[in-house]
């Protein structure tokens, strides 16, 4: 079994440990050897010198200094730092560092992801809050119709709902809400078409493509009346279920990697208002069972909700004005 990188540092090191261990006693029996020896040598020559006469001073003296080299020997064979305990000591040192090193990038990184978590959800926030202000105007509105509310929903949310999203400035995204009507062909089928829109580049309405049900991302969103999110479009299995048809374009692969598409429920209606959709260049934006938190696709679950809601009130409005 192939050993992790951790795991072979663990064993470099233990090596390393017990070589350093072993220098290390080595170093001390020398040391007491090699300067007790001596020591003892030197001492016990000095008595050879004046046996069986008195000593005189110097001899005395050569024997206590004989006696202290031997005691400092046996000091520093015992309680002396060597260059093997010091690198031993240096090498706990940087391990100690690299784990401290270690831990403050974790922590760094846990802020980091909380930083951008509480700026999504506090632009989640911002955007239904000014979604709500928007929708409480409504009576003071001069055109009560429900595309009306989507035009005055995005533009109530404006940055809001782009920062909410996840959205970076380097991104290729687009967000746009879609309304079904039938088709003019007596089929009795539907086609959702845009009614409105934000993008990070900006184009006219009339450019947005129509959807017949139950075609793309959009019209299965429509026709099964659930919300698709998909994380790389790149996926054969996603582009088999979700085709586009004569709807695709070459550029399609590179500028819609990501999507979000929720559909607007309306009372107990069965059919869809609409859908409301948002896309990202960047494989991996939204992801069905996301990160923890605030989730990239939540503010388009929000908007479908408010969109709902004032659609809701568009049509009690109209249905009072009708019954006067």
């Amino acid at each position: 079994m192939t050993s992790t990188l951790a795991e072979r540092a663990s064993e470099i090191s233990t090596l390393i440990s017990r070589r350093l261990r072993n220098h290390s006693v080595g170093s001390r029996v020398a040391k007491a050897v090699f300067f007790g020896l001596f020591a003892f040598v030197a001492g016990a020559s000095q008595f050879l010198e004046f046996w069986p006469n008195k000593p005189s001073g110097w001899q005395i003296s050569g024997i206590v200094a004989s006696a202290l080299v031997f005691v400092g020997a046996l000091y520093a064979a015992i309680a002396d730092e060597n260059a093997p305990q010091e690198l031993e000591t240096s090498r706990r040192a940087i391990e100690t560092a690299t784990e401290a090193e270690y831990q403050a990038r974790e922590a760094l990184a846990e802020i980091e992801t909380f930083q951008a978590e509480a700026r999504r959800a506090v632009n989640l926030y911002l955007s239904v809050y000014a979604m709500r202000g928007a929708l409480e105007r409504f009576p003071s509105w001069k055109e009560k119709s429900d595309a009306a509310v989507a035009k005055a929903l995005v533009e109530a949310a404006g940055e809001f709902m782009h920062i909410a999203a996840g959205f970076e400035i380097w991104h290729r995204w687009t967000f746009g809400i879609y309304r079904a009507r039938l088709k003019g062909d007596r089929t009795g089928k539907r086609e959702l078409i845009c009614v409105a829109k934000r993008r990070a580049i900006e184009c006219d309405i009339s450019q947005a493509r129509i959807w017949d049900e139950g075609t793309g991302i959009l019209g299965v969103a429509f026709t099964n009346r659930q919300e698709v999110i998909i994380g790389d479009t790149s996926d054969t299995s996603v582009r088999a279920v979700f085709a586009m048809g004569s709807q695709a374009k070459p550029e399609d692969g590179e500028r819609y990697k990501s999507f979000a598409a929720v559909p607007i429920l309306v009372g107990s209606d069965d059919t869809p208002w609409g859908v409301v959709i948002a896309t990202n260049d960047q494989d991996g934006h939204f992801v069905p069972n996301g990160r923890t938190g605030v989730q990239n696709a939540e503010i388009v679950r929000a908007f479908a909700g408010m969109v709902a809601l004032g659609v809701g009130m568009c049509q009690l409005s109209n249905n009072e004005e009708t019954s006067l």
